[in-house]
């Protein structure tokens, strides 16, 4: 997978306002509906990942933990960042693609 992608991605729905972080603004979107996917994330405690994977279940949303560490607290220029949604259904694809579909490359792998 590349990170790189996929951190575009995300900064592209940031600055197109498609996407909110911070523990209560993902809560109150997760369950007014409004999130298509939620970020979480690889930084993220054990707890805090299982809370919002738990609470996407129960609200029917996607939910995807990042592969590596440090991906959102980087976008968002915040060291505590661990979440973000993403209200808009194209860049959720986008981003959804990106993750999913992308075989993750490393040392040794040839590609």
């Amino acid at each position: 997978m590349s990170i790189e992608r996929l951190k575009g991605m995300i900064g592209l729905s940031i600055k197109a306002g498609k996407s909110v972080s911070g523990a209560f603004a993902v809560q109150s979107a997760v369950k007014s509906r409004r999130a298509v996917l939620v970020l979480v994330d690889g930084s993220a405690s054990q707890r805090t990942q299982r809370l919002y994977q738990d609470m996407c279940r129960a609200h029917s949303c996607a939910f995807r933990l990042l592969p590596a560490q440090g991906i959102l607290p980087q976008l968002l220029n915040r060291d505590n960042a661990a979440v973000l949604v993403v209200q808009d259904r194209g860049f959720a694809q986008a981003i959804l693609k990106i993750l999913d579909t992308d075989k993750p490359t490393g040392v040794g792998e040839v590609e």
